[in-house]
């Protein structure tokens, strides 16, 4: 669970939490599919990698266009390709598990709050417009907010999760 101040984890579904070794402002984290060690945090200031679990962080790349991250996603067909909302900068993408970055969207609005990366579609959340969702790789984005009967209960949302096991995305 990421937090303003820092990290917590639970070995045991929640039941009990413990401080990780992070502190600050922790916006975003994601869990590398293959490699469940894998662990990524960002927020302000921060974006870290850990490759055993949370035991030790680095750093992950000094060349994104600012440091506060406020949205992370991985994609779940290829794993090393991360996306990010930076604040001031929009959305951009890391084809190398964050070594390298490059623009996306540096439009997008500054209201994101969430992103979700399903096979073809890249889904952000939004504080005011709800769901967008880009099926050409960021360069156009529609609403995903649903139609009348199923539709969204709140424009803003604050947390976007995607299921591959049943291609299920979650507002």
């Amino acid at each position: 669970v990421g937090y303003d101040g820092g990290l917590m984890w639970s070995s045991d579904g929640g039941l009990n939490w413990q401080p990780a070794s992070i502190t600050g402002d922790v916006k975003a984290l994601a869990v590398h599919p293959d490699a469940p060690l894998r662990v990524y945090v960002a927020g302000r200031g921060q974006f870290l990698r850990s490759d055993d679990g949370g035991r030790t962080w680095q750093e992950v790349s000094a060349d994104l266009p600012g440091r506060e991250v406020r949205a992370l996603a991985i994609a779940p067909d290829d794993p090393e390709t991360l996306y990010v909302f930076v604040v001031g900068f929009g959305l951009w993408r890391s084809q190398n598990g964050g070594v390298n970055w490059t623009p996306v969207d540096p439009t997008l609005s500054e209201n994101v709050t969430t992103l979700a990366v399903t096979p073809g579609t890249i889904y952000v959340g939004t504080d005011g417009l709800g769901v967008l969702a880009s099926r050409d790789g960021g360069a156009t984005w529609a609403s995903a907010n649903g139609f009348v009967n199923g539709a969204l209960a709140s424009p803003r949302t604050r947390a976007l999760a995607y299921d591959p096991a049943t291609s299920t995305l979650y507002a």
